[in-house]
């Protein structure tokens, strides 16, 4: 009886493992440096040149070390109400949620630019994100 649990519980084990690694899977370097491109393009608007903070609060890796990664992703999926802040559920798979918050809490972002809206059809400026 004791050996048959065990091995029940060794295939949980197994089973949630080998879930857990799907969903935190790497992502290719193109959909990173498209995720990045994206930051730059549309989450600077609210959330200031280099994350710094503007409209939106700063998304820099010393502001969110000690909010759990799956509280700012699911920000990002669903948005907030009552906020500016939209819902990007269609702009990213769970894996690249995952990855993105990741990488926001690891690198500090500092773009030597300004990001417009020229040429890029958007008419949003950062005062109607």
């Amino acid at each position: 009886m004791i050996m048959k649990r065990l091995l029940i519980t060794l295939f949980m084990l197994v089973v949630f493992l080998g879930y857990s690694s799907i969903l935190a899977g790497e992502i290719t370097k193109p959909r990173q440096q498209e995720i990045k491109k994206f930051v730059q393009e549309e989450c600077t608007l609210c959330h200031g040149e280099n994350l710094e903070g503007d409209i939106g609060p700063p998304l820099q890796n010393y502001n969110l070390r000690l909010i759990p990664n799956d509280y700012i992703a699911e920000y990002i999926r669903i948005g907030r109400p009552g906020t500016k802040m939209r819902s990007w559920i269609s702009q990213f798979t769970e894996e690249d949620l995952h990855w993105l918050v990741l990488w926001l809490k690891r690198e500090r972002v500092n773009w030597n630019h300004t990001v417009t809206n020229e040429g890029r059809g958007c008419s949003r400026t950062k005062h109607n994100c």
